[in-house]
């Protein structure tokens, strides 16, 4: 099983978790100043049962979109590679599409942000049939939605380049490497064995998550079915669906509260047979975690006199839609 000890998406969701701690400390220090009976009332206990985990991803049916001709497949099984001889260069255009939601007990509020982000992606062939990935031109946009009637906020940066060397030819990385994420993994790799149509093949896996400063490791398997063969641009393609649930998460010894979290997707990637790379393709993952648990707070706020609720929760859904559209029509060489 291979452990994802770096990983671009659930940073996403750790730093909406870190949001939710800001905001709860943030309203501690803005409510200093009222009244002892506002000061009693801030500070809400959670309502209700807790949320329930989404089962699936709200981009999922745009994974499905692309219609190609279905054509022949090739006799027997085929096993998929990366050609990454001859000093091969693929090119990608990137995108990434998040909407996350959160939110924590104390304040009763929701805060909601949309991410999006552009660039390319390139698998540059290295020495010993491997390749190195390189992200880079990436756009970010952030925009949170406020109360109603209220302007959205919205923040753009530039991306710093991110490079991964060792991607073996079916996409998995160098044992020893620990850059690359679990979402941009699972667009490029390809099934172990080799497959006919409707045949499949289960990739066990784990992913880290942060909760209150503690890391948990949510583990399960992506399933990749190879649907049937189709035409793109000429070429006969292998069409891959994957199925990705992540649902076990462990919790370590001493933690005190309730903690629910997994991950779950569907992905549809083209593997090219000809140029023997990835034609393009989408993938929707949605990150889910909850939270309950006693407040962590060093200090009441000076002017408090009330009592700090017994439980705090926390829910944050982070849905993500991640594509790959290749740049040109057969292999390109350095």
């Amino acid at each position: 099983m291979r452990s994802y000890r770096t990983v671009f998406i659930s940073s996403i969701l750790t730093a909406v978790l870190i949001l939710c701690f800001l905001t709860f400390y943030r309203d501690k220090e803005h409510i200093e100043t009222e009244s002892t009976e506002l000061l009693s009332s801030r500070f809400k206990e959670p309502q209700g049962p807790i949320p329930p985990l989404p089962d699936s991803s709200n981009f999922a049916p745009e994974v499905d979109k692309a219609k190609y001709q279905k054509t022949q497949a090739p006799s027997g099984a085929a096993k998929l590679r990366w050609n990454f001889a001859d000093k091969a260069s693929f090119r990608y255009g990137y995108a990434l599409e998040a909407d996350i939601e959160s939110s924590i007990s104390t304040t009763g509020r929701t805060m909601r942000q949309n991410i999006s982000s552009n660039g390319l992606m390139l698998l540059e062939s290295e020495k010993a049939n491997k390749a190195e990935l390189v992200l880079r031109d990436l756009k970010l946009e952030i925009e949170k939605k406020g109360r109603a009637g209220q302007t959205p906020m919205t923040a753009k940066q530039d991306v710093p380049e991110k490079r991964i060397k060792g991607i073996n030819p079916d996409g998995r990385p160098s044992a020893d490497s620990d850059e690359m994420d679990i979402s941009m993994e699972i667009m490029v790799r390809l099934p172990h064995g080799a497959l006919a149509p409707g045949g499949s093949e289960s990739i066990t896996m784990d992913a880290p998550l942060k909760f209150i400063g503690k890391t948990m490791k949510v583990s399960g398997a992506d399933t990749i079915t190879l649907d049937k063969y189709v035409i793109i641009n000429g070429h006969r393609c292998a069409r891959l669906v994957h199925d990705i649930r992540l649902t076990d998460l462990e919790v370590p010894d001493g933690m005190e509260g309730t903690y629910l979290a997994h991950i779950v997707g569907k992905g549809v990637v083209y593997f090219d047979m000809e140029d023997r790379c990835i034609a393009g393709g989408k993938l929707a993952l949605l990150m889910s975690s909850r939270v309950e648990t006693s407040p962590s707070v060093p200090e009441p706020p000076k002017n408090f006199h009330g009592e700090l609720p017994d439980k705090v929760r926390m829910v944050t859904d982070a849905d993500n839609l991640i594509s790959l559209e290749r740049k040109t029509g057969g292999t390109q060489k350095k």
